[in-house]
């Protein structure tokens, strides 16, 4: 196996795993957001309420809504660098809410997944590889 067909493959899984990841987090949260409320740190969720612009479900459906639109967007491969950006924005807004608990550290390894997608790119198997090959053309 060449090296460009084990880095395509290595960008390939690593996009099925935080996208995948992301796509199912927001589903549930969009399907079940009271399930999702325990880890809503509670100043936040003051702070959501005092608002009075959105209840705690609302907001945890409009995450779960994004989670859900970047999940899908960085498996297909679509606008992948902003998609991943994105994701580790809100990972690392989540880390910082919630600390360094399990969660936290699990979030940090999805966080290093994130910013490395931002970083590499999303490889030869991607819609975006195939929009920047179909452009020269």
């Amino acid at each position: 196996m060449s090296n460009r067909t084990t880095c395509t493959s290595g960008l390939l899984i690593l996009r099925i795993g935080i996208g995948g990841v992301f796509l199912l987090f927001g589903i549930d949260k969009l399907q079940q957001p009271s399930s999702w409320i325990v880890y809503l740190p509670a100043q936040l969720g003051q702070l959501i309420q005092a608002s009075g612009f959105l209840t705690v479900m609302q907001f945890l459906r409009i995450q779960g809504f994004v989670e859900a639109a970047l999940g899908f967007q960085m498996l297909a491969g679509c606008m992948t660098r902003w998609s991943a950006a994105a994701a580790s924005l809100a990972l690392a807004a989540i880390i910082y809410c919630i600390g360094f608990d399990q969660i936290g550290i699990r979030d940090a390894g999805l966080l290093s997944a994130a910013l490395a997608m931002a970083i590499l790119g999303p490889g030869d198997w991607s819609v975006d590889a195939w929009l920047s090959r179909r452009d020269v053309k």
